[in-house]
């Protein structure tokens, strides 16, 4: 499986996401769309936790290549219609990694955040 870097780096990749899910910014939620015949379009909840880590991820095939990225970088990403700048993470402002809706989502540097994890730790 290659790196999500990677993926985020390849020419047309946002518009790729965009073309195989529905993004519902609102809720934080991403909906494969599947054609299964011309009069039919299946869709089901895109990402599962993964067992190494707390955040939802997504398993995208583009040119050849199998990717998982973390749902809320893709939420994120189609909010703001680019993938986050080299150096900087998406942060969960709330600190809940469920809960992928834009509004609980910011870019920040790696330092800025650690420094809002430790205050969310120190304030638990």
């Amino acid at each position: 499986m290659a790196a999500s870097k990677d993926f985020e780096s390849k020419t047309n990749s946002l518009r790729h996401i965009l073309d195989t899910y529905d993004i519902d910014l609102v809720k934080g939620e991403i909906r494969n769309k599947r054609t299964g015949n011309d009069s039919a379009k299946f869709q089901h909840f895109a990402g599962q936790s993964s067992s190494n880590t707390r955040y939802k991820q997504v398993q995208v095939f583009y040119q050849s290549e199998n990717y998982k990225i973390t749902a809320h970088r893709i939420i994120w990403a189609v909010a703001h219609k680019r993938w986050p700048a080299e150096g900087m993470v998406i942060d969960h402002i709330n600190s809940d990694t469920s809960d992928n809706k834009i509004s609980n989502l910011e870019e920040l540097s790696v330092a800025d955040n650690n420094v809002h994890r430790k205050k969310q730790r120190n304030t638990k």
